[in-house]
């Protein structure tokens, strides 16, 4: 617990790759999937899958969104990414462009996009860059990119597009 007794933001509870960062619940209840309980009566939450090689650029992202009651998985390379998708319900990915190894985002998402399962094809993927390519965006849209953040990131615009790529609704501060 924070010094204030709310979450320590820089010790969140780890689960083997998944992070859970306890925050205040808020609903809105004309959204059905964002109202929803489970049978437990626990609230259904969404979970983030964050492909990013630095592991504090994923701890920043995870406090930037702490607030909207997210669950979040990590890979540190696409590769592990992919892995985490074939055995784990995720709700939207945030994943590096610019990756070491032998897959980088783009990649990521052409290969993501060609899965089998249908759930895994259309699973929204934001693109996280600082690559300054004029192009780059098209290409990753190109890829099935559902949307692009620019580095370095804005928790405005990352909130933005990750409350309309879940469904999320607006009017919640992020920072306290």
């Amino acid at each position: 617990m924070g010094h204030h007794g709310g979450p320590c933001l820089f010790n969140p509870c780890r689960h083997g790759d998944r992070w859970s960062l306890p925050v205040a619940r808020w609903t809105d209840s004309g959204n059905e999937a964002n109202s929803r309980e489970s049978r437990e009566g626990a609230p259904v939450t969404h979970t983030v899958l964050l492909v990013e090689d630095s592991n504090t650029i994923r701890h920043i992202l995870k406090i930037y969104l702490m607030k909207l009651k997210l669950d979040f998985l990590d890979a540190d390379r696409a590769e592990r990414g992919l892995e985490l998708l074939q055995t784990h319900p995720v709700h939207l990915v945030i994943a590096d462009v610019n990756m070491p190894g032998g897959m980088d985002g783009l990649e990521f998402v052409r290969r993501v996009r060609a899965s089998a399962r249908e759930p895994m094809r259309q699973l929204p993927i934001v693109l996280l860059t600082g690559g300054k390519a004029p192009d780059l965006e098209a290409r990753g849209l190109q890829a099935g990119a559902s949307e692009f953040v620019r580095k370095p990131v804005s928790i405005d615009a990352l909130a933005s597009v990750v409350r309309r790529q879940l469904g999320l609704p607006a009017g919640v501060e992020l920072v306290a």
